[in-house]
């Protein structure tokens, strides 16, 4: 999914990936807001961003994330990237 509704409502309010992870040595997430401030960054696994930055939840907005992959079988992705809608 490329869009969340971080609203409280306990319904779509997290952003994080899906699918079989097992495969996956290591993981890096960047986010970015639509000035190229990183306002979200994890190498968990089971990450999950909730939409806020410095405790501030984000106005609605686009926003633009990078993935690092390292599989189990030492395979090494390129950098992955895409965009997120943030809808209030």
């Amino acid at each position: 999914p490329n869009a969340f509704t971080p609203n409280g409502d306990g319904v779509n309010d997290l952003f994080s990936i899906y699918g079989n992870l097992d495969g996956v040595e290591y993981m890096e997430i960047k986010i970015f807001n639509l000035l190229g401030e990183k306002v979200y960054e994890s190498s968990d696994h089971q990450f999950t961003w909730d939409g806020s930055y410095k405790g501030e939840l984000q106005t609605a907005q686009i926003f633009t994330w990078q993935m690092k992959l390292t599989w189990l079988n030492g395979h090494r992705d390129e950098l992955r990237k895409g965009t997120l809608t943030l809808f209030k």
